[in-house]
């Protein structure tokens, strides 16, 4: 099993993804997307995510109507991290990253929220959601032009079509403008009481009030 080789030891229960969701995340591999889950969907016991699925998606409302409910993503930090794990071991067990590469993106998650604090951390989570599943495939596309032009000039690159995911989270952390523009100076000028988060936030990501929810 490719997660014993890398972690000598069976991926534990509460990370282990379901065979659908692994196979979700394969197919979405083999497509040549980039590999975003949805983490309102997505994570811990994916059984029992499934079958609470089956009982969200219409609710009465105050006139008893049916209306379609959201689904939002991960209340904290701590919901998210958990979440997370899930899916780093589905990209574990495929092979398409080495666990060092997708460790170190979650610890730079968690580190925006040691570094901004928990009353920003819908804005974190957007730009997390909004970084895997609109900017991961933008950067893709701009590793594989830079490995044309450095085989073009005989040149190596760190970018290899065989595991592309590994050279683009390895450099996740740098991409220093989308994190500003996302992250540092929102959250900056929300602790600085200059703008509020909901300036920020504007629905696309959107995070539970509470575990339960």
């Amino acid at each position: 099993e490719t997660y014993f080789k890398y972690m000598h030891e069976h991926a534990p229960a509460d990370i282990e993804p379901t065979l659908d969701q692994l196979t979700a995340v394969e197919h979405i591999l083999k497509g040549g997307f980039a590999p975003y889950v949805d983490f309102a969907i997505f994570g811990p016991h994916g059984d029992r995510i499934q079958r609470a699925l089956q009982l969200t998606g219409l609710v009465f409302g105050h006139d008893n109507t049916l209306q379609r409910r959201e689904l939002r993503g991960p209340p904290c930090v701590e919901s998210w991290t958990r979440c997370f794990n899930v899916f780093a071991c589905a990209m574990i067990m495929l092979d398409a990253v080495l666990p060092p590469i997708i460790h170190r993106y979650r610890d730079f998650i968690i580190k925006q929220v040691t570094d901004y604090g928990r009353d920003c951390w819908a804005m974190i989570y957007q730009a997390d959601a909004r970084f895997r599943r609109e900017h991961l495939g933008r950067m893709l596309h701009i590793a594989s032009d830079d490995l044309n032009r450095a085989q073009a000039a005989n040149r190596e690159h760190p970018y290899s079509l065989d595991k592309p995911w590994n050279y683009i989270l390895h450099i996740a952390a740098k991409e220093e403008e989308f994190w500003r523009d996302n992250v540092y100076v929102p959250c900056l000028l929300v602790l600085n009481r200059i703008r509020h988060p909901t300036s920020y936030v504007d629905g696309n990501a959107m995070i539970c009030d509470s575990p339960l929810e």
